[in-house]
């Protein structure tokens, strides 16, 4: 709003007025970095983008009036990614599944089973294709959500094991792609290999919920239930660290997203080791790897410097011409330092 934005008026009426017990709540056109922080230094209950559905208000008013009582530190801001994970709208919507997830990346691992046990689903987690694999042998399975690009057999492969093993036995088990690109072609590939559907990766909790729960209620996917991005980055809206961006991906609470940022921290020395591993043996194959699984970790964290660094790296290791591998990992590091220092200041011990 012109002179006084929403924040500033809901600061000044606090300061002024005695409202204990009254609700605030932020409508805004366009988030910004830093506003989940705001809304929680001036106990703000819910936070919602416009245009926004009659049926989203009403759910948000009626949630935040409903937790109203709690203690602040252990609420939760809602948001239109949290309303989606209200327990009776699941219970009402779905069934429970049990869920296979392939994927190789730790802080993936801790983010996806996270929001999919959130939401009632029990998950067994492979960290490879052969392993996805060989779980689908010992264990019956509601969907799998399928990693594409993992070490010793990816997504794709494990797929076509898959499918061709249910010619024999019948039935047809349904497999979501998860991929950082989310490009036609990837799309198409992906259908191919007799995948189902696709969500992209950084995880968007929206295009999730409507696959599974598509699945869940017996409907056939279709192969475009997720919106086809031109851009890797798309997701992203700040450069360094966006913290909004990744508290929606943790589902508006911020102690998750500390667990998930300690995970990030404790393996990073690891993601960089394997960088420069494969850059010392000139091995392309291994560079394109451990600069993929170190940007599917920092997309967690909408770091859009840090996440386009790690991409170049694993476009030369893709087109196999490491020539500038050394100065592209320079800056990698730097990039990677200001990231950790925007985390650690964001989300102190």
């Amino acid at each position: 709003m012109p002179e006084i934005d929403g924040f500033e008026t809901v600061a000044q009426i606090r300061s002024r007025f005695d409202f204990y017990g009254s609700v605030s709540m932020i409508l805004t056109s366009a988030g910004e970095g830093g506003d989940a922080a705001r809304c929680r230094e001036l106990a703000i209950s819910a936070y919602l983008t416009k245009p926004i559905k009659q049926s989203d208000l009403f759910d948000a008013i009626m949630t935040v009036l409903a937790l109203r009582d709690q203690s602040a530190e252990n609420r939760i801001l809602i948001t239109r990614h949290s309303l989606r994970e209200a327990p009776s709208e699941r219970a009402a919507a779905s069934r429970n599944l049990h869920i296979l997830l392939a994927e190789d990346n730790v802080v993936n691992q801790k983010v996806a089973t996270k929001i999919l046990e959130n939401w009632g689903h029990s998950v067994v987690v492979a960290s490879n294709g052969r392993k996805a694999v060989d779980a689908c042998e010992k264990e019956r399975f509601d969907l799998i959500l399928m990693d594409i690009q993992m070490p010793e057999m990816d997504g794709f492969e494990a797929t076509r094991i898959i499918r061709a093993r249910e010619k024999d036995g019948g039935g047809r088990l349904p497999i979501v792609a998860m991929t950082a690109h989310a490009m036609k072609g990837d799309m198409e590939k992906c259908l191919a290999a007799g995948m189902d559907d696709y969500i992209s990766k950084p995880i968007n909790r929206d295009q999730m919920f409507s696959v599974i729960e598509k699945i869940a209620k017996g409907g056939e996917a279709t192969g475009n239930s997720t919106p086809v991005s031109s851009k890797d980055d798309e997701a992203f809206t700040t450069e360094v660290f966006d913290i909004a961006g990744a508290l929606e991906i943790a589902g508006g609470d911020k102690a998750f997203l500390k667990e998930i940022a300690d995970l990030f921290l404790e393996n990073l020395p690891g993601y960089v080791a394997r960088i420069r591993e494969a850059i010392s043996g000139e091995d392309a194959v291994a560079l394109e790897g451990a600069a993929h699984n170190l940007k599917g970790a920092v997309g967690n964290f909408g770091a859009k410097r840090a996440y386009d660094a790690a991409y170049r790296l694993e476009a030369i290791g893709k087109k196999s011409a490491l020539a500038d591998a050394d100065r592209l990992l320079k800056e990698l590091m730097e990039e990677l330092s200001s990231l950790e220092c925007a985390i650690k200041s964001a989300l102190p011990e």
